[in-house]
């Protein structure tokens, strides 16, 4: 089994590009956070990274896990992962605990381009300098881990699917489920 993380800041294309590598058969692990941040706002909770921050990360940090080890597959494509936090973290001046550091190795990570729009959501809340903030806060906690994130450029869906295709090894074809 390989698992590849797509990252990059808010607005960035991460989900659309995962709809389009799911659609081709690929499994997919979404992202933790949007799912914690859409619990809590439906259930009127307050477990939310500007009301509780460390409180969220935990939580994040369980249910990435849990959808991590739920996912099988031969190439495994990830909504985020746990590096994330730290770049999370550090733009709040805290340290990530100890207990929340990353449990394995990923094989890749693909950080995306920014697009030149971005749209703030219910659970997107950042404004567009914040984000390109976190985009780098991001790119350098990879870094830090000892990856070397490949970037996948600006252009459509279907040429961003290609180009992520094109670097894993063996081509386009590894492991794409037909």
């Amino acid at each position: 089994m390989s698992k590849y993380v797509l990252t990059g800041g808010p607005g960035v294309g991460k989900t659309t590009l995962l709809a389009a590598l799911g659609a081709s058969g690929y499994p997919l692990v979404p992202e933790a956070a949007t799912q914690v941040i859409a619990e809590e706002q439906q259930q009127l909770r307050s477990v939310l990274p500007w009301t509780d921050f460390l409180g969220f990360q935990c939580r994040v940090y369980l249910r990435q896990f849990a959808l991590e080890t739920s996912v099988a597959g031969d190439v495994i494509f990830c909504d985020r992962s746990f590096v994330d936090a730290f770049a999370y973290c550090s733009e709040q001046g805290v340290a990530l605990p100890a207990a929340l550091h990353p449990p394995w190795r990923y094989d890749g990570v693909f950080l995306l381009a920014p697009l030149p729009t971005y749209e703030q959501t219910a659970v997107r809340v950042e404004d567009s300098v914040r984000a390109l903030r976190l985009h780098d806060l991001i790119g350098r906690a990879y870094a830090a881990c000892g990856y070397t994130p490949v970037v996948v450029p600006v252009c459509s869906v279907a040429e961003r699917v290609d180009f992520l295709l094109s670097h894993l090894p063996g081509g386009d074809l590894h492991g794409r489920m037909l």
